[in-house]
């Protein structure tokens, strides 16, 4: 039985918040909806991340992973018979954007809709016609024990079209990020700190957690849920718990396979977009930022795996890189430099656009 003292809310708006939306007074309480980044920073950057509609109103945040696949949470797909989903396009709900239908949408097999848990909460919609934005690359590879190790904070940047403001419930719609820590690492979810001060509320349901995956950009979890009560019902004392898309992939390749096959199937070295281009699905970043390759994880102790590239560690996952170049010692920022960069943008939110990426050393390296 689930205490409203200490609840657990799904991040997502639907038809149970919609009181509250219309200004209802708190004695209506916030089950089972969607979240919106509180004490956040305008993000104008990241058009592939998009607004999960339902019958024409806001529910929850998704985003672009192949041109006709949105990826989100699994209670986000939870709704009743004919009911019509749609994707927007744009920086603000509440502003006119391209909107594009969507034809069917899926739930993970495992997810289970009667459990408020980050297990399989991953859901799959697909839309009628092409998006016109790049994808957002997804995460495959296992995530380290160590980026839970508080000695060395690993983090990410997360983002949300949910409500600014848990008091005000017509707070949502605009897309807002902030930065987190890990606080903790399961097999099927990630929990991140805030601090007491920034983190996602209803609507930022679905949306991304980004971080730097052989120096490029990933999602490494969706928005589950988080902790609160019937006076706040987006307590920021408590953390935010995401659903792991590493663990999940499976799940997500199967529907972005079926719908885009992938037009390209690039070897170690060769240039590529986004991780959909490469046979390993891993699209790497180059030392200073600028250019993106395939890459693939490696074994340090072997010889010739990554071939004219190195084994390199970065962010304590081994991949092939060029030259050996340590990005987390010295060139694109780490997970943990992601981490103080977004909590900067929340702290002087003038401060809205990433940092460009400097060149960093060369590194010996095995491979």
């Amino acid at each position: 039985m689930i205490l409203w003292s200490d609840m657990l809310a799904s991040r997502a708006i639907i038809a149970v918040v919609a009181g509250a939306l219309l200004g209802c007074t708190a004695s209506a309480p916030p089950a089972a909806v969607a979240q919106a980044i509180v004490n956040g920073s305008a993000d104008n950057d990241d058009p592939n991340i998009v607004a999960l509609m339902s019958n024409g109103a806001f529910t929850c945040t998704a985003e672009v992973i192949s041109p006709h696949v949105i990826l989100t949470a699994g209670h986000c797909s939870v709704a009743p018979a004919g009911t019509a989903y749609s994707v927007y396009f744009g920086n603000d709900v509440h502003v006119a954007g391209r909107t594009i239908a969507v034809t069917e949408i899926h739930a993970d097999p495992g997810y289970r809709p009667d459990v408020v848990d980050a297990a399989h909460d991953l859901a799959i919609a697909i839309l009628a016609e092409p998006a016109a934005v790049a994808p957002l690359s997804y995460n495959r590879v296992p995530i380290p024990d160590s980026w839970n190790d508080p000695r060395r904070p690993h983090g990410a940047r997360l983002v949300g079209f949910g409500l600014a403001s848990p008091s005000d419930g017509t707070s949502y719609g605009a897309r807002r990020q902030t930065g987190l820590p890990i606080v903790g690492l399961r097999p099927e979810a990630i929990t991140y700190s805030n601090h007491g001060f920034s983190g996602t509320c209803f609507g930022d349901s679905g949306g991304p957690a980004i971080a730097r995956i052989a120096g490029n950009e990933a999602i490494i979890s969706v928005t589950s849920y988080g902790f609160g009560s019937i006076v706040n019902a987006c307590d920021l004392s408590h953390g935010d718990v995401e659903a792991r898309v590493d663990t999940y992939h499976a799940f997500i390749d199967e529907w972005v396979t079926r719908v885009d096959p992938p037009a390209r199937q690039g070897q170690l070295g060769d240039a590529c977009d986004t991780n959909l281009d490469c046979a390993s699905a891993i699209c790497g970043s180059s030392d200073d930022g600028k250019t993106r390759f395939c890459t693939a994880t490696c074994d340090p102790s072997a010889s010739g795996v990554c071939g004219t590239l190195s084994c390199t560690s970065v962010d304590d996952i081994h991949v092939c890189m060029p030259g050996g170049c340590d990005l987390a010692a010295g060139g694109a920022p780490s997970n943990a430099g992601l981490v103080l960069i977004a909590l900067a943008l929340v702290a002087v939110r003038a401060r809205r656009r990433r940092a460009s990426a400097p060149i960093c050393s060369i590194h010996e390296s095995a491979g």
